[in-house]
């Protein structure tokens, strides 16, 4: 009987070793398991972290790209802007000088004026011109590009007249400066030259004068119509 006890006994412990040997390995496998998966969903975390950086990186580029770009063409766009409005603001300066010259003809002791108003309509005219020549270079063929070019077109006579009537001027003013008795036959040949010259001026002025004014104006129809089509 103690003989069938002890083997019973036996085969149980060894059912139990074999058992618990089982449940050990289950569990180990369990556990490198629950490792793994860890270690995969974290591996996979970490690579969309990368990738989101990179797409973040990549858009900020492609963003700062247009930005540039769109700030560019905004400053080329507000250049031109600035050459079409030029063009009708020296144009307009040209046309107020004759009223300047106006007045210093009947002004016998003006020869710094006279000589400084000289230097203002070279300078105006200069950059009327150069206005105009942008204007076109940095336009397409059309409306705007005709009025500017009619614009330079009576600027440059419209220069000559008016310097040459100042120059003539004031050569005049230097010669009755040197004169000593304002009463002299001289003096008053030059002064009565001098009123010839002013009745030269009103009579060819309207001539000179009103080519650059139609221009002026015809140019500013057209660089009205085109701020509107382009910069509203």
């Amino acid at each position: 009987m103690e003989v069938i006890i002890i083997a019973i006994i036996n085969v149980i412990a060894i059912f139990l070793s074999a058992y618990l040997a089982k449940k050990g390995k289950n569990t180990a496998d369990i556990e490198d398991g629950k490792k793994l998966t860890e270690q995969s969903e974290l591996g996979r975390n970490l690579a969309t972290k990368k990738d989101i950086e990179e797409i973040t990186q990549k858009i900020e580029t492609v963003k700062n790209e247009l930005s540039y770009s769109s700030l560019r063409r905004h400053e080329y766009l507000m250049e031109k802007k600035q050459h079409i409005i030029k063009v009708l603001e020296k144009s307009e300066q040209l046309t107020a000088y004759k009223e300047t010259l106006r007045h210093l003809l009947y002004n016998t002791s003006g020869r710094e004026l006279v000589q400084q108003l000289i230097e203002n309509i070279q300078r105006t005219t200069a950059e009327c011109i150069h206005e105009t020549r942008m204007v076109n270079l940095m336009h397409e063929e059309g409306s705007i590009n005709q009025k500017a070019s009619a614009v330079q077109d009576v600027v440059q006579p419209f220069n000559v007249f008016m310097v040459n009537v100042a120059t003539t001027y004031l050569i005049k003013l230097n010669s009755l400066k040197n004169i000593v008795d304002s009463s002299s036959k001289e003096a008053v040949e030059i002064k009565r030259d001098m009123k010839a010259l002013r009745d030269e001026y009103e009579r060819d002025l309207k001539e000179t004068h009103d080519s650059l004014d139609n221009a002026r104006i015809s140019y500013q129809a057209a660089m009205k119509r085109f701020l509107e089509q382009n910069f509203d």
